[in-house]
């Protein structure tokens, strides 16, 4: 009876040692439902129904993940998913019976599909030799009955567990000595070292199989190109990233089209969410912007913003020449060849960065020039465009400055005498 404690203490280190994990793994419930008291019976210890003076027991506590209601689901390949874990057993139980430590250790990295039963596709090195942590998975310490709970609940026709098995865990005070496990239940031990050179059978597990997911990337709106552009595999649950590279003049869209799950961009590479199923990705190229910038010559300033970024084929928001006093606005100018007197200035159709400046002439005027505007102004002259820009002095603000109503007429008479006088 006294054997059982050891064992019972080494699965109590063993959760206590993942205590610090818990915060990211889903522990199970131990299975134990009753509590143990010291004297209730004959024996050291007695199964007792849970009392308030039984608190820190798993009995008491039911501390962890309640098992699924069908522990394990037999796949029809040869292998065993427990619900509980998503760990993968060999259903062949008695696949290697009779064996060493290192004959059971070498067993499982070699064991692949077509061998003990198996039709999972499994390669060579997935497979493995169960520590005791996933072994000790496999009991329910509520039950003594020599493994025959687990047994009732593996589906029908899965070999019976009564039978020591090796772990590939090292005794930790004899690395020669080795782990080795009986699913009996809370009144046996369910771990035990012993020398190395004894036969016993052996379990095997495995991750599940991940299989690959395919992730097709393409260019939809824009000129650029994304790399890799074509279909890639990737395992289940796993990103995918693309490095995007765009044409002259174009800009990645940070709109990313498609099924796969949204991911993000960091620069030029866009890497998804995990991939669960095959999905596609559809990336776009915009055209940059294109710099309008004005500029004003001596002589005057740009009323309106003279830094506009304008989209390909748009127009600039409006911009005036004001010209400082003394001095008139004459002309916008380009070195394209561009040329305007409209003032204020809208520039349409952008299509590639442009600079464009506001000339400006001092403000001089003789007798002629307003002879010039009181004949226009009586109707027996017609002014050039340039003439009347730079005739249209009226009206003056507050300050003196002119404010040209786009019209010029007798006011603008009078402003050019009183300058012709020094007024």
């Amino acid at each position: 009876m006294l054997k059982i404690f050891p064992g019972l203490l080494a699965c109590l280190m063993l959760l206590v040692s993942s205590a610090a994990l818990a915060a990211t793994l889903q522990l199970p419930v131990t299975g134990q439902t009753v509590c143990y008291e010291q004297g209730a019976c004959p024996d050291l210890f007695c199964p007792v129904p849970c009392g308030d003076t039984h608190a820190g027991q798993d009995g008491a506590v039911q501390a962890g993940v309640q098992a699924p209601a069908t522990r394990f689901t037999d796949n029809g390949d040869g292998t065993l998913t427990d619900n509980q874990t998503d760990l993968v057993w060999l259903q062949d139980l008695n696949c290697l019976t009779g064996a060493s430590w290192q004959q059971a250790l070498d067993r499982g990295k070699t064991l692949a599909d077509a061998e003990c039963g198996l039709g999972d596709g499994s390669r060579a090195g997935q497979w493995r030799l169960p520590n005791r942590r996933e072994l000790l998975s496999l009991t329910n310490f509520e039950r003594g009955d020599g493994g025959t709970w687990l047994v009732r609940s593996l589906p029908a026709g899965a070999d019976p567990l009564d039978h020591w098995y090796w772990t590939s865990d090292s005794y930790i005070q004899d690395a020669a000595a080795k782990w080795i496990y009986h699913p009996a239940g809370a009144l046996w031990p369910s771990s035990d070292d012993t020398q190395p050179d004894r036969v016993l059978h052996a379990l095997y597990v495995r991750d599940p199989l991940r299989v690959n997911v395919t992730v097709t990337a393409a260019v939809g709106a824009g000129s650029g190109t994304v790399t890799p552009e074509t279909t890639i595999a990737i395992r289940q649950g796993e990103t995918a990233s693309f490095n995007l590279a765009p044409a002259t003049g174009y800009l990645i869209m940070e709109t990313v089209g498609g099924t796969c799950p949204a991911g993000s961009f960091q620069g030029a590479t866009y890497t998804t969410g995990p991939v669960t199923a095959d999905c596609s990705l559809l990336f776009s190229f915009e055209q940059a912007p294109n710099m309008v910038t004005f500029i004003a010559g001596e002589g005057g300033s740009i009323s309106g913003a003279m830094e506009q970024r304008v989209a390909p084929g748009g127009n600039t928001t409006p911009v005036a020449a004001v010209p400082n006093p003394g001095f008139r606005f004459v002309q916008w100018t380009e070195p394209s060849g561009f040329t305007s007197t409209s003032n204020p200035l809208v520039v349409t159709e952008i299509a590639s960065n442009r600079t464009i400046t506001a000339s400006f002439a001092a403000d001089t005027y003789g007798m002629g020039d307003v002879v010039r505007v009181f004949r226009h102004a009586m109707g027996r002259l017609q002014l050039t465009d340039s003439e009347k820009a730079r005739y249209d002095l009226a009206p003056l603000g507050p300050d003196g400055v002119s404010r040209p109503d786009g019209s010029v007429g007798f006011p603008d008479v009078v402003i050019l005498l009183r300058r012709l006088v020094g007024l």
